[in-house]
């Protein structure tokens, strides 16, 4: 859960405060493969 708070922070600043699109992709596609993998754990200890 931190990893994926961190990567929302590191979006955002790089998004907001420097011009490196390639670091953004990268730190926002990590974000979103924690984001998801959160999800599928959660759902999987439902069953």
């Amino acid at each position: 859960m931190s990893l994926c708070s961190f990567f929302g922070v590191l979006t955002w600043y790089l998004r907001n405060f420097t011009n490196r699109d390639d670091m953004l992709r990268i730190s926002a596609f990590t974000g979103i493969a924690c984001m998801l993998s959160l999800l599928f754990w959660t759902l999987s200890m439902d069953l």
